[in-house]
């Protein structure tokens, strides 16, 4: 069972979507200001994992376009948090 933290009805079609997504085990945030939302899958691992990650939302992507979703990929760039150690005076 999922745990559900729902403010509001978010209509069968998402329900579907997060239930798909959930099938191949990803979590999904659902977002939107109530005109029909959309569904969040973040996909994003290091290491081995990133492999299996990846199949699984291929598999997902597949699944949800097969049912008449559209599914839109994209990226996020950048390193993230940095830590950035002080330089001694004078240094440049």
């Amino acid at each position: 069972m999922r745990p559900r933290h729902v403010i509001c009805p978010a209509g069968a079609a998402l329900e579907d979507v997060v239930a798909t997504a959930a099938e191949h085990g990803l979590a999904t945030k659902l977002t939107g200001a109530g005109g029909g939302g959309c569904a969040i899958s973040v996909v994003g691992v290091g290491g081995a994992a990133r492999g299996e990650a990846s199949k699984s939302a291929d598999a997902a992507r597949r699944r949800l376009e097969a049912k008449g979703y559209n599914c839109h990929l994209t990226s996020v760039g950048g390193d993230g948090v940095l830590y950035h150690a002080p330089q001694a005076a004078g240094e440049t």
